[in-house]
């Protein structure tokens, strides 16, 4: 380290050729196993970016990126690595160890080209995931955010936008309180980024704006703003609104002043339950069931009473042909996120769950249509949640029925938000010391088998579905590596199916939903 900071000192005519070596050499340190190299290695590190002029060790930022990349990948598959789990890189673990290489990513954010912007505001992100919350102190932190709020209001690519508020999510969720001043002009960035074009842009917006409420004080302007925004209009932008009001609600909704900017958003969101795409009405029962999660049980109850007794629900196999069935896909939706909310306050009465299990068998046995079939795949796993073993019961023929697909043709979409659905109850009734696997009974077992077959025989997004949906049926932890608790369930379902069925489970266990990790879960739910 002592030589290479030396090298880092001599005259410009000779040392720009040389960058390239240096640069590999220092990051090839960052993972060390010796501790003091590692800390050496921080000024050396600096010695050598800081060497030359920024114009010219931006440069080296892909190259730099790659190295880093490569270095982290190796670490994590190489004996006795942690695989696709959570890894620090020591190297920025320690005083001051993402410092050197903040003055070339800053420098690419605020003056670099459009594919310069969009990689350092990337490496940046990864970098900052690669590093432990308490090695970002607060003027760091602040050093971090400061370019990427400057230039994500430019006229920048879609591409580009998206990287910034990616990275400023990260940051947000790794720096939080250090951040408290900036909030008023991240709320803005974020909201405006609603309105992009690309979907990936909107939704990273979405999700920055969940990370920001546990800093933010006024809720309310914020909640106006994105009603507003979910009005008449590009249907892509109020479904997005829709999905911010959901995390913003679900996250901030306690601290909302005024009554009535909870009422407005549920008048919106049930304006468009009826609406003819499926994307903003899903969104809109989501956001509907975050604003009922913060008003009361009997709130809850009393929405969820008035859509059982409502009449579009008897118009199956009648008037399907019209906006009649869009209704009614809508209201299961709704249904589904209000008795989540319901349960998320203690239950519900068990006749009013007995009625609502009624209508759900009554629905999806008679309604052809697949958006309503594949609402109900949700709606059944929330009750399965909320009632336990004697909804399962109950409601297990449902389930397969759905899985079946025998009136959709098989549809994948069905298929998909019944294992989502299902996905739901396996965790929610999984949590905590006393946790469940809810589906390895006798009651759950025909829904596992026919998820198992699913895994098996489905399209890739239905089979990786199926897949996560068993993981969680069976209770895997990804945190241990022995499996044993998974292990357990699959002796357990060993005893209520055929041999033939126990040695399905058991090969699709060791094989495929055994390694599946938490990201997936994000993608299905």
């Amino acid at each position: 380290m002592t030589t290479l900071c030396r090298i880092a000192g001599k005259s410009e005519q000779d040392f720009y050729e040389e960058l390239p070596i240096l640069i590999r050499e220092t990051l090839s340190r960052l993972n060390d196993d010796d501790s003091d190299v590692v800390l050496a290695n921080v000024s050396t590190l600096k010695a050598v970016y800081d060497s030359a002029p920024a114009e010219e060790i931006t440069k080296h930022l892909d190259f730099t990126r790659n190295l880093i990349n490569s270095l982290v990948s190796e670490s994590r598959r190489r004996k006795g690595g942690v695989g696709d789990g959570l890894f620090l890189l020591p190297g920025f673990n320690v005083k001051n160890g993402l410092n050197p290489l903040l003055p070339m990513l800053t420098h690419s954010i605020l003056y670099g080209s459009g594919i310069a912007r969009e990689t350092a505001a990337a490496c940046l992100g990864e970098f900052i995931e690669l590093t432990a919350s308490k090695f970002l102190a607060g003027p760091v932190v602040i050093k971090m955010t400061g370019p990427l709020i400057r230039v994500v209001g430019d006229r920048n690519s879609s591409s580009v936008k998206g990287a910034l508020v990616k990275s400023l999510g990260i940051i947000l969720g790794k720096g939080g309180p250090a951040l408290r001043a900036f909030v008023p002009q991240l709320q803005t960035t974020f909201v405006k980024a609603l309105s992009d074009p690309k979907r990936e842009v909107r939704v990273e917006a979405t999700r920055a704006l969940g990370m920001l409420m546990p800093l933010s004080t006024r809720v309310d302007p914020l909640i106006t703003e994105l009603v507003g925004l979910s009005m008449p209009g590009e249907v892509a932008v109020r479904t997005a609104a829709f999905e911010a009001l959901a995390v913003v609600v679900m996250m901030g909704g306690k601290k909302v002043k005024k009554p009535e900017i909870i009422e407005a958003c549920v008048e919106s969101s049930a304006s468009v339950l009826g609406d003819s795409d499926q994307g903003l009405r899903d969104s809109a029962a989501k956001a509907l069931g975050a604003c009922y999660s913060v008003k009361s049980e009997a709130d809850c109850i009393e929405f969820i009473q008035d859509k059982i007794e409502s009449r579009i629900f008897d118009n199956a196999g009648k008037d399907e042909q019209n906006e009649t069935y869009e209704t009614a896909a809508g209201y299961v939706s709704a249904l589904r996120r209000v008795v989540d909310a319901a349960a998320g306050m203690g239950g519900l009465e068990r006749d009013l769950m007995v009625n609502l299990k009624a209508k759900v068998v009554d629905v999806s046995a008679k309604w052809s249509r697949s958006h309503v079939r594949e609402s109900c795949g949700g709606l059944v796993g929330s009750l399965i949640n909320a009632g336990g073993q004697e909804l399962l019961e109950d409601l297990a023929g449902v389930v397969v029925g759905l899985m079946e697909g025998e009136k959709a043709g098989n549809n994948s979409e069905i298929n998909k938000a019944v294992c989502a659905g299902c996905t739901f109850a396996a965790i929610k009734r999984g949590e905590g010391v006393e946790g469940e696997c809810i589906f390895i009974s006798k009651n759950g077992a025909p829904i596992v088998k026919q998820a198992i077959k699913l895994a098996l025989t489905g399209n890739s997004r239905v089979q990786q579905y199926a897949n996560v949906f068993l993981k969680h049926a069976f209770g895997v932890d990804e945190k241990d590596s022995e499996k044993k608790k998974g292990k357990e369930m699959l002796d357990r379902y060993g005893k209520l199916v055929s041999v033939d069925d126990s040695k399905k489970a058991r090969e699709l266990f060791a094989k495929v939903f055994s390694k599946i990790k938490g990201e997936d879960l994000e993608v299905i739910m």
